[in-house]
């Protein structure tokens, strides 16, 4: 049963929903000056998180933080048209037909009262501030505090050497093992968990186990857990992991599907960052849109114009130093020769992480280090096929291996044949069902009809009548609102390939259409028109005419041709 909607917070300590400001249409100006560990600086950082409590930014060292997260006040988000027939139940409560939630946020900034050294803390229960893609999501307990931005004085960092290095690594259900890896920079990145020096950053935890785990908290109070799930790259797998959460969201987050936590998370460059993003998309799982085609760009469109054209804060790492978006000081993307193993860059005293388009994407351990791949001989973390190594110039030929564009000096890698091409592919639709081995809640979510243990495994779909001449197919089952399709006629040779299966031609598949990864699909059709994802509060919204009809509860879905209903003020 959902739960009812939470009691309003009293007026003495809620706030309204913050007011989102549309972004300047001005061209972008310069980049903001590197950020010392002064408290001014800090207060100045922590007013780039989206707040949603009432203290100031900076408080004194007699200030009483919040027991609990849930006792911060919050923000309510709708996210409208929230399917209930899909078996994907809301995060939060409903209302109607929407779906909504309390997102809490809070960084505050204080001086450490034994010696006067800036400390942040961060509180947040990483719900998120846009419709997610993913079901199950539940409020988290994250809540710490570390120095901020402390110093990497020169020469003070760790040295990765090009050995074989052992480190303990937690192996349910046996526990603690020593674990051999082929390089220090693989035992630091690669790694599910990570080690912090505790006492040097004063870290101290107030949350619960996953505040722990988390690797860096978002703009949005959205944690960023580490880049990679069970050992490996979850955008660019190598296959060293078992399934052990949903698919990534349009967003680049998700929550651990076999897990009670419940925990949203990114692991990569959120792009839902930038609230315009979703204006004139549909919210869905990545390998349900174009996105799957190339992660990387579709990640990176969100941050081309204005303030997100240039180097931005986009979060906290835990180690208390600021994350940049993708662009350095001039609007440039980082490249190879910026960057450490970790994903640091160093602006001297100080040293902060970045977002760039190879693994570990964003911090991928606790920095300053020395630029591994620079070494002579150069040596990488290898936990991904999409490695840092792929980006050193020269650019890959035509007909060398690929997984991603940029890894080609042609920028097209043939993503069927994984071989970098000339000829540029015609972009993969959407596709309304997961193959075999894909994150599912029940069979309709599976092209094979069989979702087992919430993974979708080998099986056979019953058949389906036609629709009836006077009957709509039904809407598709899918989060939050993909397209639906009706499946094609059998091929007409009598034998054919099912669903999830591997193909070379559409002519071999049951469905017709084979993807330029050589997996048979259904065929889609053009998107719906976008859902609507939290446009910016109305200020004064005119209040409803006494003699309008009241809204239909159920109104059927717009026709091709129709524009897209106006939602309620």
């Amino acid at each position: 049963v959902n739960p009812p909607p939470p009691p309003a917070p009293s007026p003495s300590t809620s706030n309204p929903p913050p007011t989102v400001t549309p972004p300047s249409l001005s061209p972008p100006g310069p980049s903001p000056p590197t950020l010392t560990d002064s408290l001014s600086d800090c207060v100045h950082f922590a007013g780039q998180f989206r707040n949603t409590c009432t203290s100031p930014r900076q408080v004194d060292s007699t200030f009483t933080f919040a027991s609990a997260v849930v006792n911060i006040p919050g923000e309510e988000i709708t996210c409208p048209n929230w399917p209930t027939d899909n078996g994907f139940p809301c995060i939060g409560w409903m209302e109607g037909s929407s779906c909504k939630w309390i997102r809490r946020t809070c960084a505050t900034c204080f001086a450490h009262p034994q010696d006067g050294r800036t400390m942040i803390r961060l509180q947040t229960n990483s719900m998120p501030d846009h419709c997610p893609g993913n079901s199950l999501v539940k409020p988290q307990e994250f809540d710490y505090e570390v120095l901020f931005n402390a110093p990497a004085t020169l020469g003070a960092h760790v040295h990765f050497e090009n050995e074989q290095t052992t480190r303990p690594k937690f192996v349910p259900p046996r526990g603690f093992q020593d674990v051999t890896y082929n390089n220090a920079a693989t035992a630091e990145v690669c790694p599910l968990s990570h080690t912090y020096d505790l006492n040097g950053l004063r870290i101290t935890e107030f949350g619960n186990v996953e505040s722990r785990r988390a690797l860096a908290y978002a703009i949005n109070g959205v944690v960023f857990q580490n880049s990679n799930q069970e050992d490996d790259d979850p955008i660019y797998p190598q296959g060293l992991g078992a399934v052990a959460e949903q698919p990534l969201d349009i967003c680049m987050g998700h929550n651990q599907r076999n897990s009670d936590s419940g925990m949203y998370h990114y692991h990569f460059l959120p792009p839902c960052l930038n609230p315009n993003f979703l204006n004139d998309k549909t919210m869905g799982e990545c390998l349900l849109s174009e996105c799957e085609d190339d992660p990387m760009q579709w990640a990176l469109s969100a941050y081309q114009e204005n303030e997100w054209a240039r180097k931005k804060i986009i979060g906290l790492s835990k180690d208390g130093r600021p994350m940049y978006g993708p662009h350095d000081d001039s609007g440039q993307l980082w490249q190879p020769s910026n960057v450490d193993a970790c994903n640091g860059v160093r602006a001297d005293p100080y040293y902060h992480y970045v977002t760039t388009l190879w693994h570990p994407y964003v911090a991928g351990c606790q920095g300053p280090t020395n630029l591994v791949h620079e070494e002579s001989p150069p040596f990488y973390a290898t936990c991904s096929l999409n490695g840092i190594e792929e980006y050193m110039e020269p650019r890959k030929s035509l007909g060398e291996s690929c997984v991603a564009n940029q890894h080609c000096a042609s920028q097209i890698c043939d993503l069927a044949n994984e071989v970098c091409s000339n000829n540029a592919p015609a972009p993969t639709p959407p596709v309304e069902c997961r193959s075999n081995g894909v994150g599912c809640m029940i069979d309709a979510n599976c092209c094979s009809c069989n979702c087992e243990n919430q993974v979708c495994r080998q099986g056979t779909c019953p058949p389906v009548a036609p629709p009836s001449p006077t009957t709509a197919p039904p809407p598709s089952s899918l989060p939050p609102s993909p397209t639906g399709t009706v499946n094609p006629p059998p091929s007409p040779t009598g034998s054919c390939t099912e669903n999830g299966d591997t193909c070379g031609a559409s002519s071999q598949c049951c469905s017709l259409y084979c993807t330029s990864r050589g997996f048979c699909r259904n065929p889609t059709t053009p998107n719906p028109p976008p859902s609507p994802t939290r446009p910016p509060p109305t200020p004064n919204p005119p209040p409803p005419s006494p003699t309008s009809p009241p809204p239909t509860p159920n109104p059927p879905p717009p026709s091709p041709t129709s524009p897209p209903p106006t939602p309620n003020p």
